[in-house]
């Protein structure tokens, strides 16, 4: 006699960026790793933990590595909505009052703050310029807001550089290379680069409710992977 096996139910979504990624909800093992994950402050360690966490449930060939972040939202919290439920709680701030009192947010109201980019090119000269993508987890983990992670952000939303005459894989560099380009550009070519790279969306519930302190109705958005860890 052999213990039953439990049949894992599969889920589909459609993910930002188009591609439909098939999937299966957090099991016993991930729930323990997102309880542990909690206690940390640590934003390299939290966006670590999702990646395995989602890379683990994802059940096709998807590399989680290779998404944008805003990829990666959209599949955590779909697959956190598959495990508890299609309502997570969290705890809101009132904008008016600015006391926190509970709220649930419903999953099916996830969306993405803007449209897509249509134009990704900046150009950095006349006959210069660089194709820019969305960041991705490892990047956004790794940001501590210090002016020299501005640098490293712009190198990593690189994808490609090109001129009149080639454009180049922007990976095929070696790291040297990269960073020799990134410090050859002016300050308004980085902020260039960097204010295209905020013209990407990112996953959010859009909400509307009541503050239970002052009555003030509210149109919320939530966002952030931490509101979305219990």
């Amino acid at each position: 006699m052999s213990i039953p096996i439990i049949v894992t139910p599969k889920y589909e979504t459609k993910i930002p960026s188009g591609k439909v990624v098939s999937f299966r909800p957090f099991l016993v093992k991930e729930e323990k790793v997102m309880l542990m994950m909690k206690e940390s402050d640590s934003p390299r360690e939290i966006i670590s933990c999702i990646e395995k966490v989602v890379q683990s449930c994802v059940e096709d060939d998807t590399k989680v590595q290779d998404l944008s972040y805003f990829d990666l939202e959209h599949l955590f919290i779909h697959m956190r909505a598959r495990s508890v439920g299609e309502s997570i709680d969290i705890n809101y701030t009132c904008e008016k009052c600015e006391k926190s009192f509970p709220l649930e947010v419903q999953i099916q109201n996830l969306s993405l703050s803007k449209e897509y980019p249509e134009e990704t090119i900046v150009m950095l000269q006349e006959n210069v310029g660089v194709e820019v993508k969305p960041l991705n987890a490892d990047s956004i983990g790794a940001y501590t807001g210090e002016e020299s992670d501005v640098l490293t952000l712009s190198e990593s939303v690189i994808k490609t550089v090109f001129n009149d005459q080639n454009v180049y894989n922007f990976n095929d560099f070696t790291k040297q290379e990269r960073v020799e380009f990134i410090e050859s550009l002016s300050i308004k070519q980085i902020q260039k680069i960097v204010e295209k790279m905020e013209e990407f969306p990112r996953c959010v519930i859009k909400q509307s409710c009541k503050c239970t302190h002052c009555d003030e109705n509210l149109d919320i958005e939530v966002e952030g992977l931490q509101n979305f860890f219990t």
